[in-house]
């Protein structure tokens, strides 16, 4: 596997994750705020929903892909957050 970052920043990245509490970013949103929620990812769909019950502004938006939706379905992020921009 080629990985797109060095493998110092791939492990830093990583490494770190477990100390984030997204929560408290979360309740600081004060402008509309959407969150990708891969279905094949790693994450649960209830730690969107905790998230989005943290922040009013905050939806949550299931995409039928893994958390590489970006490399993926291109087209489909693409979509949604130009979907998401005419919205706001």
């Amino acid at each position: 596997m080629e990985l797109r970052c060095s493998g110092e920043v791939e492990a830093a990245v990583f490494g770190n994750r477990s100390n984030w509490d997204l929560r408290q970013v979360a309740e600081r949103l004060e402008v509309p705020a959407r969150l990708f929620f891969a279905a094949r990812g790693h994450f649960t769909r209830e730690t969107g929903e905790e998230l989005a019950e943290c922040a009013a502004s905050l939806d949550v938006v299931d995409l039928p892909t893994s958390h590489l939706m970006l490399m993926e379905e291109p087209e489909l992020v693409t979509a949604q957050l130009l979907e998401f921009g005419k919205a706001g």
